[in-house]
């Protein structure tokens, strides 16, 4: 796993140190950075699938780090699918299934299943020419069912311990975010802000409970390696930081304590066309943990790829 993120580094670091011509705008190739539903100019539509292996080998127990002596492993695959409506109004869906593998101590367990549906919607507020200093500007939103087994769920109903077939959120979940891209000849910087509202529901001891609000902030720089006469990104290597905190969940209008939680994570993605209608991207994200920098939340590290069709209008 660190042979893979080093290797992936080292791509980021080609990629600030190689100035090839390009002629693909890269303010289409910060698209590709941004989730698999999200279509570049001139798609109309796209399709596919994602793999993802994520090994957690530690925790923060409050804001303290400790490794874990086991490590707990999640592997997901994620059907995706998209449609550009009009020229600013995106729609997609995401579709996982989840499988998982826990062991502490002398126990280990294994589980999975469907997980939970989302729908997104992206729309175009500002769209300037390239090499422009003014940044193109987006809003997003997504809601979240919760079609997976929860924890609730797993700890009535499961008849292991270790809730390995957790595969999904408590209850319904509304995102909503404003995205900035900046795209300058074979360089771009994308940012995303969004806030999310989980609905109330009853857990295992019977009682309710209202999740506190949370918030996401990212930051990305990514260049243009490789590039064909077409609009079309050969060869797109990006990097980025981002930072989620959770408030406190609240039963019976008072606050629990310690239950916020907050994580810092950074990734890098290489991805590019392998025909003009088929596009790959390979992706490495890890958290960092140190002391302070999460909170109540397991911490590792993920490798993923994704596959997908595309269908242009040129």
């Amino acid at each position: 796993m660190r042979a893979l993120l080093t290797t992936a580094m080292l791509v980021v670091l080609v990629a600030t140190t190689w100035s090839p011509t390009a002629y693909a705008q890269a303010c289409c190739a910060a698209a590709q950075s941004s989730g698999p539903t999200r279509l570049s100019a001139g798609q109309m539509a796209t399709a596919g699938i994602g793999l993802n292996l994520r090994r957690n080998n530690g925790v923060f127990t409050g804001t303290d780090h400790r490794s874990m002596s086991k490590a707990d492993y999640e592997i997901r695959q994620t059907g995706f699918a998209a449609i550009s409506i009009k020229d600013s109004l995106q729609v997609g869906i995401t579709a996982p299934l989840v499988q998982n593998r826990i062991r502490v101590e002398s126990m280990s367990e294994s589980g999975g299943g469907f997980g939970d549906l989302a729908l997104q919607s992206r729309f175009q507020l500002l769209d300037y020419p390239p090499r422009t200093r003014r940044p193109d500007l987006g809003i997003f939103a997504s809601v979240t069912a919760p079609t997976g087994r929860s924890r609730t769920e797993s700890m009535a109903n499961s008849e292991g311990t270790l809730q390995a077939d957790v595969t999904g959120g408590e209850s319904w979940q509304v995102d909503a975010g404003l995205q900035a891209e900046w795209a300058w000849f074979h360089w771009f910087v994308s940012s995303e802000a969004s806030a999310s509202w989980r609905h109330s529901y009853i857990d295992a001891t019977g009682e309710n409970v209202d999740p506190g609000l949370g918030m996401r902030i990212r930051v990305g720089i990514g260049r243009i390696l490789l590039s064909s006469a077409s609009t079309d990104e050969n060869l797109v290597a990006a990097a980025g930081i981002s930072h989620m905190r959770q408030g406190s969940d609240r039963r019976a209008e008072t606050p629990v304590a310690n239950s916020d939680e907050r994580l810092t994570s950074v990734d890098v993605q290489l991805g590019g066309h392998i025909t003009k209608n088929l596009h790959a991207m390979l992706s490495v994200t890890t958290d960092l943990r140190f002391d302070q920098l999460g909170k109540n939340r397991y911490a590792g590290t993920a490798v993923g790829i994704t596959i997908r069709g595309v269908l242009t209008d040129y």
